[in-house]
């Protein structure tokens, strides 16, 4: 991709990401309302699909209320709602409005097993699904920019949907 295009892009996502920003300051986080989602929103499968089934039989226990698994497979949205769990389709309405409203987004691949873009100022978790030490590797930028820089982390964070820039990152060892 050439530079202009990529400057271009970055921009793109730094105005929406500025555009949720100041939807989420209209519409409250609430800290017991969790998104989750898996395998780029394909399967439900792996850690999150056992710490979304854990939180829903722990809810009273972990003091949630809501506990939504997002998706962009209709077959595994009908599964879920039948079985009596929250699941929506990452872009439809509710769950978008459950988006700007979750406190915690978790994920066990990468941000696009949510709406990431939806992302900014939640806690974004991922908790992987194995020994990801060659994926770390690939998702490192190669050591071209120096990220020790605090304006240039702020940059990364700011221009990455969702500010997935910034997120925690569970790990087995």
């Amino acid at each position: 991709m050439s530079t202009i295009k990529k400057i271009i892009k970055r921009l793109i996502i730094l105005l929406v990401n500025l555009f949720v920003f100041i939807l989420s300051l209209v519409i409250p986080k609430n800290d017991k309302f969790i998104i989750v989602g898996g395998w780029f929103g394909k399967r439900f499968a792996d850690n999150s699909k056992h710490l979304f089934l854990y939180t829903n039989d722990n809810k009273n226990k972990l003091n949630i209320d809501k506990i939504i698994w997002v998706t962009r497979s209709k077959s595994i949205k009908e599964e879920l709602q039948k079985n009596g769990f929250m699941a929506y389709n990452v872009w439809s309405l509710p769950s978008v409005w459950y988006h700007l409203r979750a406190k915690y987004h978790i994920v066990d691949q990468s941000p696009l097993d949510v709406n990431s873009f939806l992302s900014v100022r939640s806690k974004r978790i991922n908790l992987w699904h194995g020994f990801p030490m060659k994926k770390i590797g690939t998702y490192m930028n190669s050591g071209k920019t120096n990220y020790n820089n605090g304006f240039l982390k702020l940059i990364n964070k700011l221009t990455t949907r969702g500010c997935w820039g910034d997120h925690y990152l569970l790990a087995t060892s």
